[in-house]
């Protein structure tokens, strides 16, 4: 019996983690991302300047591959490694497909004995092809797409409108007047580089969050440690 066919969107750490599990449970998959290296927002191609985690060393880890290189609140360029090991080890590593686009997934017609679904990817060189797959997964994450809002006047505005991905160096910064929109993990890092580098710097968002630090105590004890099931249930009345 032919082993049934699997297309992963997606070769970020979803991505990865359903291509080791299928893989060894005898499917035949098929690994596709756009960007030239694996990792998700990990890779070189996503990842905005000192990206880095928000947790203590090894809670940025697969069960299955301890990480020898885990620090607390690593930099991206330390995940992406961890990430390529993992896909080295775990053979999923040949079964990607870098710099494909996806431009089309449809169901087919099941005659002739055509399989469930057809895939069209768009390659590096411009060139188009079609698969067909027993089965889709969408390993696309949340945060695969960068959002950039429109208000009213923009067009007016003679200043410049950047993703925090687009920000690849602190002169991009430098003697700038920044105004941040959002106010969740990203955007506390890019207010923080530019508070630091920039000539003024605001924040604005829709709703507030607790900004806390990465270590409390007067910085012997790292935040995660904090959060046990007493502290949360503790700051479970309080807003976000």
């Amino acid at each position: 019996m032919a082993r049934k066919s699997v297309a992963i969107i997606g070769a970020g750490v979803s991505g990865l983690a359903a291509g080791k599990v299928l893989l060894e449970d005898g499917f035949n998959i098929t690994i596709f991302d756009r960007h030239k290296t694996l990792g998700g927002i990990w890779s070189p191609d996503w990842a905005y300047i000192h990206q880095h985690t928000q947790t203590i060393a090894n809670l940025m880890e697969f069960s299955n591959l301890h990480d020898t290189e885990a620090m607390d609140c690593a930099p991206w360029e330390n995940i992406h490694n961890y990430l390529k090991r993992y896909a080295n080890k775990f053979h999923l590593i040949e079964r990607i497909r870098f710099e494909t686009k996806i431009i089309l997934i449809d169901k087919n017609d099941l005659k002739n004995g055509n399989l469930p679904w057809i895939v069209k990817v768009e390659t590096a060189s411009g060139d188009h092809e079609t698969y067909q797959f027993d089965l889709i997964v969408v390993a696309t994450g949340l945060f695969s797409t960068p959002e950039k809002p429109n208000f009213r006047g923009q067009n007016n505005f003679a200043g410049s409108i950047q993703h925090i991905t687009d920000i690849k160096s602190e002169d991009q910064l430098k003697n700038k007047r920044v105004i941040v929109i959002g106010g969740a993990k990203s955007a506390v890092d890019m207010a923080t580089l530019a508070a630091m580098h920039a000539r003024s710097c605001h924040m604005i968002f829709s709703h507030s969050y607790w900004i806390l630090p990465q270590k409390i105590l007067h910085g012997y004890i790292p935040l995660d440690f904090g959060f046990t099931r007493i502290l949360t249930n503790i700051f479970d009345p309080f807003p976000n």
